[in-house]
């Protein structure tokens, strides 16, 4: 039976399977053509199961023709990691943020790439709390500068009030 080895791991077809259905972490495996060929449980379960043979700008981004910063076809271009945050809005229409990766993932006999996988980690929670903060800090911002107007003013009152003739204050 054929085994990967991976370091000092050798696993079989079905245990190397059985590890990328395990990652908690959407991965897909793309071709050329962007097809993608092969989704783990959790590309499912955001994407659903009809994903597999759908390109995968259309499974992903409900595209009808590649993304314009395609990192699959950064990969099969210059066979580097590429990365990027992205917005995704999957079926059911809530948005949902990744931060994407792309890798070559396999290689024909005379090297060239023949698959890339794509990992996306889900990071919206994360881009909540960092709207969330923005909001914070421009609320805050405001208020200080609210504060600084304030401040002037009372200045100013201050400034008017020990100009007066003390005889004024007596009547």
């Amino acid at each position: 039976m054929e085994k990967f080895k991976l370091g000092n791991i050798e696993l079989t077809p079905e245990e190397l399977l059985e590890a990328l259905e395990a990652l908690p972490i959407h991965a897909s495996i793309v071709d050329k053509d962007f097809n993608v060929l092969w989704g783990n449980r959790i590309a499912k379960q955001f994407f659903g199961d009809d994903l597999i043979g759908m390109k995968c700008y259309t499974a992903y981004h409900g595209r009808n023709e590649r993304c314009p910063e395609c990192l699959v076809q950064k990969t099969f271009k210059d066979c580097k990691i590429h990365r990027h945050n992205v917005q995704v809005t999957p079926p059911e229409g809530k948005p949902i943020y990744f931060s994407c990766s792309s890798s070559v993932f396999a290689r024909d006999k005379d090297g060239n790439i023949t698959l890339v996988i794509e990992l996306s980690r889900d990071i919206t929670e994360l881009k909540e709390r960092e709207q969330e903060l923005e909001s914070i800090a421009k609320i805050a911002g405001e208020r200080e500068e609210k504060m600084s107007e304030l401040k002037e003013e009372i200045k100013a009152l201050k400034n008017r009030i020990s100009k007066k003739p003390i005889a004024e204050d007596r009547r």
